[in-house]
């Protein structure tokens, strides 16, 4: 058996009512030179104001340069579809930085800056450059700036040591897993994507990647196909959508399709410009806003060590846009545990779903980050998935293609739920994010003390549970799960008319009073429906 480096990890029918956030730019900066004593200290940060004063006059210096921001409240439009929402929270937040961003390009022409060296982290409005102290300092004064920090770098998730893998499939069953797909619900049609050290597109378990120039995105030119230097993000990608090796299934959601951003390069280490890009592909890969390609959900089984008790914001931007775009966010708490307080940025942001490591014996693993969050001081993580010796995809090294190891931290603990909310898409389209997760919330399985605490968070994920929550939540003849009551609602039904061997493992949508069978009495269900339909 291959040994993978499995490391830490972090690692709509639309409702009416619902608002779309409509962005409009009405500050228009002043094109003049700056002043000469303006504000710079108040835009510098402490750590690019200590890089400043150790710097030679001539060295070059990774900043990320935060835009001033000026926005009308948002608008609300109930009839707008989740597609048209999204096209045009892009084409808002493109136009926004087009604006913004003019004046500060000027100034840069004027020093010389060539254009093709500034990057545009458009979705969060501010740009990434290196450049001269002097120039830095002039560029604080700027009334167009609103602050300046400096492009740090974090490496690679770390390793932690593993055992011999648990057998295949004890992870995905300890969720609950196997349950959605005998309802029917693999992933078919949703997209989940990582950002990690790559992917090895070769694991035959990993066939189902979705291809063309809109699935595949190295910040660093290096690999123009999907590849992975360490194995890390192919095992976490495996445990996500991973098929079967030897008819054995690795991913929670097998059926869906994959993108990925290797936002590590093949030195292990990610510049923070690198990971605000990769982000901002994410949201649009293509570029193209009339397009809607971005995926229903994001893994991220990283972390920026050193950041335990703090609540470091570097990344609240990225997730916050994300999620208005109705993307789900799934972070891994992070591996520095046992001790209380260790929580890790960015899962501590109140925005992200931090996801915390359990062994099979549901355990919380010894590894796992604790709480509280140091963000809001709420408790930390949120959830907790397996994490412990799972089975994972490792490294192909273009021979062994059906390679498997075992994996171990809250990276891959949370791969397996982004897994799961990819499977309650699936089964619930209309369904809002929020809904989704205030579902896995509320239903997930109690462990530790009783309630929530700072080692399970909510507890174990448990996937029927928040299934049968969230179609409690849906009219009752609304057998498709589009929130809405129609002929193919009715011809599902017809479609199990008599059947009276409905179970668990073979379970049958019409079957709304739960007693087994399709009869009359779930027909009645059908009549009150319809009655309540024609009243409104």
């Amino acid at each position: 058996m291959m040994t993978l480096k499995c490391g830490y990890a972090h690692t709509a029918v639309v409702r009416v009512g619902v608002h779309l956030l409509a962005l409009h730019v009405f500050f228009t900066p002043s094109l003049a030179d700056p002043p000469s004593a303006a504000r710079p200290s108040l835009s510098l940060s402490p750590q690019l104001q200590g890089r400043l004063e150790q710097a030679n006059d001539n060295e070059m210096i990774p900043v990320i340069i935060r835009l001033q921001d000026s926005l009308k409240p948002p608008r609300f439009l109930p009839e707008a579809s989740a597609r048209q929402r999204r096209s045009q929270l892009i084409h808002a937040l493109r136009q926004r930085a087009k604006r913004n961003e003019r004046p500060l390009r000027l100034f840069l022409l004027r020093q010389q800056v060539q254009p093709q060296s500034v990057a545009s982290l458009w979705h969060i409005n501010a740009v990434a450059l290196r450049a001269r102290p002097k120039t830095i300092r002039q560029m604080a004064t700027l009334p167009i700036v609103h602050s300046m920090t400096l492009d740090d770098i974090i490496r690679q998730p770390s390793p932690v040591s593993a055992a011999p893998a648990a057998p295949v499939g004890t992870n995905l069953a300890a969720i609950g897993a196997d349950a959605l797909w005998t309802f029917g619900f693999q992933g078919h049609g949703i997209v989940v994507a990582n950002m990690d050290t790559g992917v090895d597109f070769r694991h035959s378990a990993l066939a189902n990647w979705r291809g063309g120039d809109n699935s595949w995105f190295d910040p660093y030119g290096q690999h123009a196909q999907p590849y992975d230097h360490d194995g890390h993000g192919t095992g976490a990608m495996s445990l996500i959508a991973g098929g079967s090796v030897n008819d054995a299934p690795l991913g929670v959601a097998p059926q869906a399709a994959w993108i990925a951003v290797k936002v590590f390069n093949d030195a292990g280490e990610a510049p923070l410009s690198a990971i605000h890009r990769g982000f901002a592909w994410i949201l649009d890969p293509d570029a193209d806003p009339n397009t809607d390609d971005a995926p229903h959900v994001l893994n991220n089984s990283w972390a920026i060590q050193g950041t335990q008790g703090l609540c470091q914001t570097e990344f609240s931007d990225d997730i916050r846009i994300l999620r208005e775009a109705g993307i789900a966010v799934v972070f891994a708490a992070g591996n520095a545990g046992p001790m209380p307080s260790t929580a890790l940025s960015p899962a501590s942001d109140p925005s992200a779903l931090s996801v915390g490591a359990v062994d099979d014996d549901n355990q919380i693993a010894f590894f796992s980050s604790r709480g509280p969050n140091p963000c809001n001081g709420r408790t930390f993580p949120e959830l907790v998935a397996p994490g412990v010796n799972v089975p994972a995809a490792d490294l192909t090294f273009g021979i062994f293609p059906d390679a498997v190891c075992p994996a171990v931290g809250t990276s891959f603990a949370c791969a397996q739920a982004a897994g799961g909310i990819a499977l309650l898409r699936q089964a619930f389209p209309s369904a809002d994010l929020e809904d989704i997760e205030d579902a896995l919330r509320i239903t997930a399985t109690d462990l530790g003390n009783p309630g929530a605490d700072n080692d399970y968070g909510r507890g174990l994920i448990n996937l029927p549970a928040a299934y049968d929550e969230l179609r409690s939540r849906l009219p009752a003849g609304d057998l498709d799960h589009d929130n809405d009551f129609d002929c193919v609602d009715l011809a599902l039904f017809v479609g199990e008319w008599l059947r009276s061997d409905c179970t668990a493992a073979s379970p049958c949508r019409g079957d709304i009073n739960h007693d087994g069978r399709v009869d009359f009495l779930d027909y009645s269900c059908f009549l009150d429906v319809e009655e309540s339909d024609e009243d409104s």
